[in-house]
């Protein structure tokens, strides 16, 4: 049956995925509006920064992006589409876990502190957070990466994905708060007006 609907394909070892994940991955993307509408936000907003742009959404207890568009400096593409990530893992991870009802935060931080062997914000780092309307993040590693995560907000007022720009520390920490916050911002909220919400 999965064969025949082309969602695996036979081969000498085994069985692999086939094309048809292909057409039912784009269905279910499809079901997301701000995946539409932040499709060219993301392209100017890499284009702007120079750097990797993404849109990530909460998914149980975990943030699941949806959307990047790569920045031209990388030598090898890494896809992030359908990558997981627990909440307290990266920028956008932890931007979504700080915009839930406080339920839902609080289940959310029990279940990470049992999963996760790393720092797990606070509620005083949440309400920070909300306080400023976004989250950067530096890693430790000189190695290793920084970027920004902003909200994206529906037609409600609810946050229903963040939007985010990562690239390496070396060439991202001196811009984070200059350059980098205001644009992820800017970009956030285009996003957010697209999707019929309206700033007080």
């Amino acid at each position: 049956m999965l064969e025949h609907h082309g969602l695996v394909e036979s081969t000498l070892a085994g069985y692999r995925l086939g094309l048809g994940i292909v057409s039912l991955a784009g269905l279910v993307l499809n079901r997301f509006p701000a995946r539409a509408v932040a499709r060219d936000v993301l392209r100017d907003l890499r284009d702007a920064t120079g750097e990797t742009a993404y849109l990530g959404l909460l998914d149980g207890q975990e943030v699941v992006y949806i959307d990047q568009a790569s920045s031209r400096h990388v030598a090898v593409n890494a896809d992030w589409v359908g990558y997981r990530q627990p909440l307290t893992a990266g920028a956008s991870g932890t931007l979504l876990l700080a915009f839930q009802p406080p339920d839902v935060i609080a289940e959310l931080l029990r279940a990470s502190c049992d999963r996760v062997g790393r720092d797990v914000p606070t509620e005083l780092d949440l309400a920070a957070i909300r306080r400023r309307g976004y989250v950067a993040r530096v890693s430790d590693d000189l190695e290793g990466g920084a970027g920004v995560a902003a909200p994206v907000r529906d037609h409600r007022g609810a946050t229903v994905a963040a939007l985010s720009v990562w690239g390496p520390r070396h060439r991202v920490e001196g811009r984070l708060e200059a350059e980098l916050v205001p644009a992820v911002l800017r970009a956030a909220a285009r996003v957010s007006e697209g999707l019929g919400y309206r700033a007080a």
